[in-house]
C-alpha cells in the first residue's frame, strides 16, 4: 500500500453496479493492494477477484470490443479501472499528509508518469515511444524511486497502482489531467493514436505537462 495514509471515497454508487462485494473490493484496489492481498482481504479467490476487476472494467466501457481483439492489452486492467472510476466521478483518492511535490522529472519521465496514470500497459507505452519495453521498464524503475514506491512486496502491494497514487495525490498528476485523457483514450479513439503517436505524444507536452 502506499507509504502515506490515503482515503478512498465513493463518490456515486450506480443502482445494482456496486455489489457489497464489488464495492469493498473497488476501496481495496484504490490502496494500491495485489490480487493475492485483495483475495487475502476480502476471502475470496484470485480468479474472483480478477473476474469482478474484469466484469467491472467491462461496465465501465474499459473492455475492447470484437474489433479491437488485438488490443485488448493496450491497458493494464487494474490501472485503467483506477483511472476510470476517478475520472467518471465515482471514486476519488486523497491524503491529509502533507506530500512533497516531484520536481525535475525528464520530459520521458513525465510522460511515461501521465501514460501510466491513464492505464496505459508497458507494452503499449512502448510502442508509443517507439522503444524496447526494456527502456520503459527502466524509466519506471526511476519513478519508483522518485516517488518512493515500494517494489519489493509484490504479493502484497501493486507497484503500479501504488505510483498513480503517489502522483496523483502529490498532484503531479491532476483530476483534470486523468479525466480528459481518459476520454481522449477510448477504445474508439485507440487506432488514431497508435496510428499518428507523435501527435499524441506533442499532444500530452502542449495540452497535459504536468510541471507548470
Amino acid at each position: 500500500m502506499a507509504n502515506f495514509p490515503i482515503e478512498v471515497k465513493i463518490l456515486v454508487k450506480p443502482a445494482g453496479f456496486f455489489k457489497t462485494g464489488r464495492l469493498a473490493l473497488i476501496e481495496a484496489l484504490a490502496h494500491g493492494l495485489s490480487n493475492n492481498a485483495l483475495a487475502e482481504e476480502l476471502d475470496i479467490s484470485i480468479k474472483s477477484v480478477e473476474r469482478i476487476l474484469n466484469e467491472t472494467n467491462a461496465k465501465l466501457g474499459n473492455k475492447a470490443g470484437k474489433e479491437h481483439k488485438d488490443l485488448a492489452k493496450i491497458f493494464n486492467p487494474r490501472l485503467r479501472l483506477l483511472t476510470s472510476l476517478i475520472a467518471t466521478d465515482i471514486c476519488e483518492v486523497h491524503t491529509d499528509a502533507p506530500m512533497r511535490y516531484i520536481e525535475n522529472l525528464s520530459e520521458a519521465l513525465e510522460q511515461t508518469l501521465v501514460l501510466c496514470c491513464i492505464g496505459f500497459s508497458n507494452k503499449a507505452i512502448a510502442e508509443l515511444f517507439e522503444v524496447t519495453e526494456k527502456a520503459i521498464e527502466l524509466r519506471f524503475t526511476h519513478l519508483f524511486d522518485y516517488f518512493g514506491v515500494d517494489t519489493k512486496s509484490l504479493r502484497i502491494e501493486n507497484p503500479r497502482v501504488n505510483l498513480f497514487i503517489s502522483a496523483y495525490c502529490r498532484n503531479n498528476i491532476k483530476k483534470a489531467q486523468v479525466t480528459r485523457l481518459y476520454r481522449e483514450t477510448q477504445f474508439s479513439r485507440i487506432d488514431e493514436i497508435l496510428m499518428k503517436p507523435a501527435a499524441f505524444l506533442d499532444g500530452l507536452d502542449d495540452d497535459y505537462r504536468i510541471i507548470g
